[in-house]
């Protein structure tokens, strides 16, 4: 059952369960507007009855043909947490079970977006280092996020986590990974939805999982770029190349890490980036490396705090680094007036930095 109809199906399905059936959940999602956990809005629909989950490396196709495969069934109750595993193992499924909750669920929630950012990756030929460094630095924000809303650091560690994610973000099967495949090729998210006929889970739980993230105070830098794609802020193709140029080291004060659009053959405008010192008397910027050939009348921006201020450039020869003279402009292109950091009336833009 989708996670945005799960609540719904329930209260259809309330008035013919008997008393104090327990209720297991094998939905990997979150209600949007109210950022509930399955299991949470099963007590909610269903008082009284007790409630579980049941998640980990279980691609459907494999499951029904019969494959061996190991699963998770995680309740408070671990009397009746028993009972059900051995209702629920057969043949070559084999049921593990745990009473962390809160961590099984969102495991398999949580998941699904970085599985997405894999699929960003393979969609733009990123290679097999890149996959793994996204699925362990994947781990670690799913971890801290899970962890903060109440679940147990070893279950990210076992098949709640990192087996359902290995599974997920590796397998041709994943909706998720075709999905981030899809956005990687330079498909919007609409043409993506209207091509599929189930449900990536991870495209609709990410406004609530960063939401969540919000909430507690967890940084989750690629569960956040995966959000700004889905919401078309930006493109993979930016992404995987901002990505790629943070590793600079520490800036001197006066430099930034500035972007200017370049046309790719294959892929069309992608950002090239590039290191920039400030001149506030001329009013330019100092571009390196020498090497990079900018363009007449190109527009490039940089960073100043988590907000772009764009600014056009003219390009000057004037030797090794470039010298650009700028006019600051907002972000729909229009001539900024005033007397604040970044304007065209103010010679200091202030201290750009990179997101953490």
């Amino acid at each position: 059952i989708p996670s945005q109809n799960f609540r719904s199906v329930l209260q259809q399905v309330r008035e013919h369960i008997r008393p104090w059936v327990p209720i297991i959940s094998l939905t990997k999602g979150l209600e949007l507007d109210t950022r509930m956990r399955m299991t949470e809005i099963i007590a909610e629909v269903l008082p009284g009855h007790p409630v579980g989950v049941l998640t980990g490396p279980n691609l459907a196709r494999e499951i029904m043909a019969g494959q061996a495969a190991a699963s998770v069934i995680a309740m408070e109750d671990a009397i009746i947490v028993r009972e059900l595993q051995c209702l629920f193992s057969s043949g070559l499924f084999r049921v593990y079970t745990n009473t962390d909750v809160v961590g099984c669920e969102l495991g398999g929630v949580l998941k699904n977006i970085i599985a997405i950012a894999v699929g960003m990756g393979d969609g733009l030929g990123a290679g097999d280092n890149t996959r793994a460094s996204l699925i362990t630095r994947g781990l670690a924000e799913i971890s801290r996020l899970g962890c903060a809303m109440g679940g147990q650091p070893e279950t990210f560690a076992g098949l709640a986590g990192i087996g359902d994610m290995i599974a997920t973000c590796t397998s041709p099967q994943s909706r998720n990974r075709h999905v981030g495949m899809e956005l990687g090729r330079g498909k919007s998210m609409a043409t993506i939805s209207a091509e599929m006929f189930m449900v990536a889970e991870g495209a609709k739980s990410a406004p609530a999982v960063m939401a969540l993230a919000d909430q507690h105070g967890v940084e989750m830098p690629i569960a956040s770029d995966v959000y700004k794609v889905l919401s078309g802020e930006t493109s993979a193709q930016r992404i995987f190349r901002w990505r790629r140029h943070r590793g600079w080291g520490k800036l001197a004060p006066e430099q930034t890490i500035m972007e200017s659009d370049h046309e790719d053959a294959a892929v069309g405008p992608v950002p090239v980036f590039v290191v920039a010192r400030h001149c506030p008397g001329r009013r330019q910027w100092q571009v390196w490396p020498a090497q990079w050939q900018p363009r007449a009348e190109i527009r490039l921006r940089h960073r100043a705090g988590r907000r772009w201020q764009h600014h056009l450039r003219q390009g000057h020869g004037h030797g090794s680094p470039h010298c650009l003279d700028y006019q600051a402009d907002d972000r729909d292109g229009h001539s900024r007036c005033g007397t604040g950091p970044g304007t065209a009336d103010h010679g200091d833009p202030g201290r750009p930095r990179p997101d953490p």
